[in-house]
C-alpha cells in the first residue's frame, strides 16, 4: 500500500506546485484521490499507468479537485480503455462529465459507475477485492467529504517454508485450503499448521479542505498515515476561518487526538513559497510530520 503525491497546491498552481491530487497504490492497483488541473500530466511525469486506474475519489467540486478529470477520461478513451471506472463523488459530477461529452461529441469507450455522496454522515460508498473506503464528512463551503481506505487482507497467510518442509503438492496446498486435513508421513496436517497470522490491516485517511472539524476525529483513530490540509500558518487563523481551511496546528492537533502513526500535510495557499514555517507549527502539535511534496511516495 503506497502513497505517491501528484499535487499539493490549494487553488493557484504557483513555485511548481500543482493542484490537489493522490495515487494510492494497492497491490499494484492504482486508485486515484481529486483530480486538479494538470493531473494527466502528472500522471505521465510520475509513470503512473493510467488505463489501470480501478476508481477516482473527489472530495468536493471546487475546480483546483476535478478540473483536470474530463482530460484524463477522454486520454482514457483515446488509448482504447475498456474496463469499467467507478467514480466517487458529490452530486452533480455526473452532470459535468456528461455536458462536457456532448458538447465536444466525445463519446468514452468505456462505462462509468458514479457513486454519489452527500456530506450529512459517513457512510461505507466503496469495495473491491482490495479494499473498503468509507466517507469522511468535512466542513467547507460546499459539500465535501474525506475518505477513509482501509486496505482488505486475507483471514490467512501461508508459510512457505511449511509448505517445502511437509513436501505439499498443489493439490495439497488446495486441499487444505478448502478446509480438508491432509496425511503427510503418516500425520494429518491442517490450515493452521501451515499458516501464519496475518498482517495488521493498513489504513489511510484523505481530509481534503475543511476548517477545523473534531467530528473526524473518530474516523480516523489509530490509522497509519492522515493526510490533512493545511493551507495557512496560524497567523492567518482569520483567513482561515473566512475560507473554511486549516491550518498546521490544525492539521497537528487532528492527527494528535487521533493517534494516528504519521501525519502529511498538503494543499499549500500561494502566499508560502517556504513551507517549512508550516511543517513547524505541525509539528508542535504531532511531531511525526511531514510536507506532502510532489512526486514523493509513501509506504503505509
Amino acid at each position: 500500500m503506497r502513497l505517491t503525491i501528484l499535487g499539493s497546491s490549494s487553488a493557484t498552481p504557483i513555485y511548481d506546485r500543482h493542484p490537489s491530487s493522490q495515487v494510492l497504490s494497492i497491490d499494484d492497483t492504482p486508485y486515484l484521490i481529486d483530480c486538479g488541473e494538470g493531473t494527466l500530466f502528472r500522471i505521465n511525469a510520475f509513470h503512473v499507468r493510467k488505463n489501470k486506474i480501478k476508481a477516482i475519489f473527489i472530495s468536493h467540486l471546487h475546480g483546483d479537485h476535478y478540473y483536470g478529470l474530463i482530460g484524463l477520461l477522454t486520454t482514457m478513451s483515446m488509448q482504447e480503455r475498456t474496463e469499467t471506472l467507478t467514480i466517487v463523488s458529490p452530486e452533480r459530477l455526473q452532470d459535468i462529465i456528461q455536458l462536457q461529452c456532448e458538447i465536444s461529441k466525445t463519446i468514452l469507450r468505456f462505462e462509468i459507475i458514479y457513486k454519489e455522496f452527500e456530506s450529512l454522515e459517513s457512510v461505507e460508498i466503496y469495495e473491491d477485492n482490495h479494499l473498503r473506503v468509507s466517507t469522511i464528512p468535512l466542513n467547507h463551503k460546499i459539500t465535501t467529504c474525506g475518505f477513509r481506505f482501509d486496505k482488505k487482507m486475507p483471514p490467512y497467510r501461508i508459510d512457505k517454508n511449511k509448505i517445502e518442509q511437509y513436501d505439499l503438492s498443489h493439490l495439497a496446498i488446495k486441499e487444505l485450503i478448502e478446509g480438508k486435513s491432509v496425511s503427510v508421513d503418516n500425520q494429518f496436517i491442517s490450515l493452521s499448521d501451515i499458516s501464519i497470522p496475518v498482517l495488521d490491516s493498513k489504513s489511510y485517511a484523505y481530509i481534503s479542505d475543511t476548517a477545523y472539524h473534531d467530528s473526524i476525529v473518530p474516523k480516523i483513530q489509530n490509522i497509519d498515515l492522515l493526510y490533512h490540509e493545511a493551507t495557512f500558518l496560524e497567523s492567518e487563523r482569520a483567513r482561515a476561518d473566512a475560507t473554511k481551511h486549516s491550518t498546521g496546528k490544525d492539521a497537528g492537533t487532528i492527527a494528535t487526538k487521533g493517534n494516528v502513526k504519521k501525519l502529511l500535510i498538503g494543499h499549500f495557499s500561494a502566499r508560502y513559497q517556504d513551507l517549512n514555517p508550516i511543517l513547524e507549527e505541525a509539528c508542535t502539535q504531532f511531531s511525526n510530520t511531514a510536507l506532502a511534496l510532489e512526486g514523493l511516495s509513501f509506504d503505509i
